[in-house]
């Protein structure tokens, strides 16, 4: 009885609610939730914490019925000599201001912000704080404005920060100075208005990653001058882009604009002495004289040629400003042409030169080809200048920044992808008919992106005699081969919007040949059974007899998971998709348990996915749903056996699956 008693109590301990006071204290595994029920009750109420309590490496913070937390409260928190992680999502701060006092809580490295606060007071982290801060989450709250006061996070140890929905966000000046640790910013979807002040990102020489939301309409001035980025993906909603975006954004090496960008302003793009290319989508978008500075645009020289040579590269070409690692290139459509090219060269080469305004320059009228065709000058001149006006003032018009550019290519529409099926937060297959960089990667699919290879198929037998595998996506890479298989999951925010898609450009395009898929194939043997993941270009193919196929659709009915295909015809295999073969049948009752790699997560671990194995066509699977008449999966009496345990129904009859 003693030891019933015992083990009672010991179960309450474990997960309980008590009350000190007015400071209710609720105890997880997990950690602690503190509710504060009346101003100051955590500082009147820590003393009346147990031990474990007060060890927490994890804590939730809540106000209820009014109640704020005060200056002392949250002094108090410095007391949680163990602390790592705060949640203060639903807490209430007497003052915005009063936040500061975090900065003193020498342990924590996670925090989330209140959702209700709206003002980052200015120092709130400082390189110098006991606190050495390294993740900052800002919670959804769409119907408050959030702004980050001047230098409010300038701390060398903060290593990524994530915003949630809001209003607006507004960035304050010298926000993130010298923040050289910081190598993520992600603004998550909702967002349709963000500001940055001056220098906001300067010196964040390590940041690599910086997520944009769709719906986003405007990249503002300053937005990411003075930072790291290589690469960034611009929503296909956006608009406008203001002078000095990306100023001095020396280690960007390539930048695509999107079709429906109207405007780039004046100094947009400065100094960016690693750009190689840009790629504009539309035939149409305004660019200021200037847009680009001239080391990016004209100030390169080639020596040692003839007129009219064929085959020229960038790397022939001699770069006026020291600092510059490369030329930059303008790509565009041959729609385009007339609007972007500059009119000097468009008659160099030709017999309109000598009755053109740059007749009486013989001298410059020198030209070369690239390997695709595109006709280069062999030396800059005056004739790229527009003299800093802008707009209908300035002599090369509206387009004038694109007429600034010496070297263009106007084959974009053969060395572009357009994908609108890998573009929201899950999941898929993918297998292309080209290679893509790690830049590329990035600038279509966004820089949180994820691809992995097909790595493992472990098979446990289970007590029962029956089988269960693990389909393992465990090994990450930051480029693709063409024809090879990969699971991807793209780092775009799409959120509700619609007719979103991406634009993976400058790609070499390869045949589609079912041989190079054979090469390509990636095949793991387990127990007998060999599982071959392998591409697929015919969009008129049906699904293999012994195959899983993962399912990355909208459908609510149809989880996004693996599922198992038996019949030996029917079922369609989407062309640039890949599928798991099997040599034989794995066996009526073998289990599907996917595992994916997640860069997000601090250990490498695994992220599983809910998966379900039907065993017939999918036109004969019925329904299956939970005890609360929720759809939960499709299949049959095989498929309730690889599901968790609980109560199902099936075509109206009760299972309980243990």
């Amino acid at each position: 009885m003693v030891k019933k008693l015992l083990g009672t109590l010991l179960c309450l301990i474990a997960h309980c609610t008590i009350t000190n006071a007015a400071l209710t204290v609720s105890s997880t595994t997990n950690g602690i939730t503190l509710t504060l029920n009346a101003t100051g009750d955590l500082a009147s109420g820590f003393s009346s914490l147990d031990q474990t309590q007060k060890n927490a490496t994890t804590l939730i913070i809540k106000t209820a019925g009014g109640a704020t937390m005060n200056q002392s409260d949250i002094e108090t928190l410095k007391k949680f000599s163990h602390l790592h992680t705060l949640d203060l999502t639903d807490a209430q701060v007497a003052s915005d201001h009063d936040l500061q006092k975090l900065r003193e809580v020498s342990t924590m490295k996670r925090l989330t912000f209140p959702k209700t606060s709206t003002q980052i007071p200015t120092d709130c982290f400082q390189s110098h704080s006991a606190c050495k801060i390294e993740e900052i989450t800002f919670p959804d709250n769409p119907n408050a404005p959030l702004t980050l006061s001047q230098q409010a996070l300038r701390t060398t140890s903060l290593k990524k920060i994530t915003f949630g929905s809001r209003q607006s966000i507004t960035i304050g000046q010298m926000c993130f100075l010298d923040d050289t640790g910081l190598t993520m910013v992600d603004f998550r979807y909702g967002t349709k208005t963000i500001k940055f002040a001056e220098m906001a990102f300067k010196g964040t020489t390590n940041l690599r990653k910086i997520i944009l939301p769709e719906g986003l309409t405007e990249i503002s001035e300053y937005a990411f001058a003075h930072s790291g980025i290589r690469a960034i993906r611009l929503p296909s909603t956006l608009k406008t882009i203001k002078t000095k975006a990306f100023a001095y954004a020396t280690e960007l090496r390539s930048i695509t604009i999107p079709e429906g960008v109207t405007q780039i302003e004046h100094a947009t793009f400065e100094n960016n002495y690693n750009l190689g290319h840009v790629y504009v989508l539309g035939t149409e978008t305004k660019c200021a004289e200037g847009a680009f500075t001239d080391n990016d645009t004209y100030r390169f020289r080639l020596h040692n040629y003839t007129d009219g040579q064929k085959n020229v590269k960038v790397s022939d070409y001699t770069r006026e400003d020291g600092n510059m690692k490369t030329c930059t290139v303008l790509h565009f459509k041959k729609e385009a042409y007339d609007n972007y090219v500059n009119e000097y060269v468009k008659v160099i080469g030709t017999d309109k030169y000598n009755s053109s305004p740059y007749g009486s320059h013989p001298e410059l009228n020198h030209w070369v080809f690239d390997s695709k065709g595109n006709k280069w000058p062999v030396d800059h001149s005056s004739y790229f200048e527009g003299e800093g006006r802008t707009g209908n003032d300035c002599p090369q018009g509206v387009y004038a920044g694109w007429k600034d550019f010496m070297l263009t290519d106007n084959t974009l529409s053969e060395q572009m992808w357009i994908d609108s099926e890998r573009v929201g937060d899950k999941w898929y297959t993918m297998c292309l008919p080209f290679d893509m960089t790690e830049e590329q990667l990035q600038s279509a699919y966004g820089a949180g992106v994820e691809v992995v290879e097909f790595s493992a198929v472990p098979l446990v037998t289970e007590s029962n005699g029956k089988k269960r595998i693990t389909l393992e996506f465990k090994t990450p890479v930051t480029s693709t081969k063409a024809h090879h298989p990969y699971f991807i999951h793209p780092g775009i925010h799409a959120g509700k919007e619609k007719g979103v898609k991406t634009t993976i450009a400058g790609i070499t395009k390869q045949p589609e040949d079912p041989c190079k898929l054979e090469e390509q194939k990636v095949s793991i043997t387990t127990d007998g059974v060999t599982y071959t993941f392998k591409g697929n270009y015919d969009k008129n193919k049906g699904l293999e007899q012994y195959s899983y196929y993962y399912y990355s659709g909208e459908d609510t009915k149809w989880p996004n998971a693996f599922y198992k295909w038996v019949a030996a015809s029917g079922g369609t295999w989407n062309p640039y998709t890949a599928c798991v073969l099997l040599s034989k049948d794995n066996g009526a009752y073998a289990r599907l348990a996917p595992e994916f790699y997640s860069a997000s997560s601090d250990s490498h671990t695994t992220t599983g996915i809910s998966s379900i194995m039907p065993s017939k066509p999918m036109a004969e699977i019925d329904i299956i749903y939970n005890i609360n008449g929720q759809i939960v999966s499709r299949g049959d009496i095989e498929t309730l056996q690889s599901l968790p345990q609980g109560i199902y129904i099936l075509n109206g009859k009760k299972y309980i699956m243990r």
